[in-house]
């Protein structure tokens, strides 16, 4: 039989040694470490970024002040614009009389401004408005040109009675009394005729 080779070439080699544990896990967890910091760094807080913005109000005072400065202030005192002279324009009627003076811009305008009433109608005259929901002439006092409801500043009403007026011009305006987009045609009629008849006295109105 053939003998078995001996292994004897084993004492002479060199033997290899395995690193230690603990150098693998030291190296685990410094590369952990690196790529905790590679991350990137957090947003800023909410206060930081708002004190570096503008406000709204700041902007709205940077926009006042560049409105200024372009506003002319080099302008007389007797300026009239084009659209005043296309706002302001009065209309006269067959038999009306009028001074010179009525043509003055001053005079137009102070005309056209809206003085509201200094006293509640309905507490003078002590009527409730939810009961008068059919006189439709009273109504179209309080209505614009367009059939909207007038605001308590023009009215004059108390918050009570203008709530009552409202509620009187609605339930007319369910009920057919009353046109919901425009005023009543009568009241329009009785008020031609009122300004047709100034100069003569005839014709009348509610």
């Amino acid at each position: 039989m053939p003998s078995r080779p001996t292994l004897s070439f084993l004492s002479h080699l060199p033997l290899i040694r395995s690193p230690p544990l603990t150098r693998t896990v030291k190296r685990c967890f410094t590369a952990t470490h690196h790529r905790q910091t590679d991350r990137p760094p957090p947003p800023p807080s909410p206060s930081t970024s708002t004190s570096t913005t503008p406000t709204s109000k700041d902007l709205a005072q940077k926009l006042t002040a560049s409105l200024a400065n372009l506003t002319p202030t080099s302008l007389p005192e007797d300026y009239i614009s084009d659209q005043d002279l296309q706002r302001l324009q009065s209309r006269f009627f067959p038999g009306d009389i009028y001074a010179p003076h009525d043509l003055s811009h001053a005079q137009q305008r102070s005309r056209r401004t809206r003085h509201s009433p200094r006293f509640d109608v309905c507490d003078l005259v002590g009527v409730n408005p939810v009961k008068e929901y059919k006189n439709f002439c009273m109504l179209s006092e309080y209505v614009t040109e367009m059939g909207r409801i007038k605001h308590s500043n023009e009215t004059g009403l108390r918050p009570v009675n203008q709530r009552r007026m409202a509620k009187a011009i609605r339930r007319a305006i369910a009920l057919g009394f009353m046109p919901a987009t425009h005023k009543h045609p009568e009241y329009l009629m009785h008020m031609a005729e009122r300004r047709e008849g100034r100069g003569g006295g005839q014709g009348g109105g509610y």
